[in-house]
């Protein structure tokens, strides 16, 4: 499709991703328990859920906007990250998901 004429404004679309649940998280402290949060990537963009303190099946029910600027055009696939929080040291990587587009 062609650009839009000069002084058009382009419409931005967006997709909005709601994360529910994860369940069976394995044992990722030396307590003996689980931090979770998530990473959402899709189309360049990137969004966090809140940490979950002391559990391994955590409920989130968290939604995320991703501006699409073309919805006609591919942007790829939505990549999930779950991971365990830790004061002391980076991120642990629990387990990935990829929602292919």
């Amino acid at each position: 499709a062609p650009p839009p004429p000069l002084g058009e404004v382009q419409r931005v679309k967006r997709v909005q991703v709601t994360l529910r649940t994860v369940h069976h998280l394995p044992k990722a402290d030396l307590l003996g328990s689980c931090d979770p949060f998530c990473r959402l990537d899709w189309a360049a963009q990137t969004h966090k859920t809140s940490v979950k303190k002391g559990t391994y099946n955590a409920d989130f029910h968290e939604a995320f906007l991703f501006d699409v600027a073309d919805a006609t055009l591919a942007c790829g696939d939505l990549r999930v990250t779950v991971l365990d929080w830790d004061r002391a040291s980076a991120p642990e990587e629990l387990g990935t998901v990829v929602v292919s587009a």
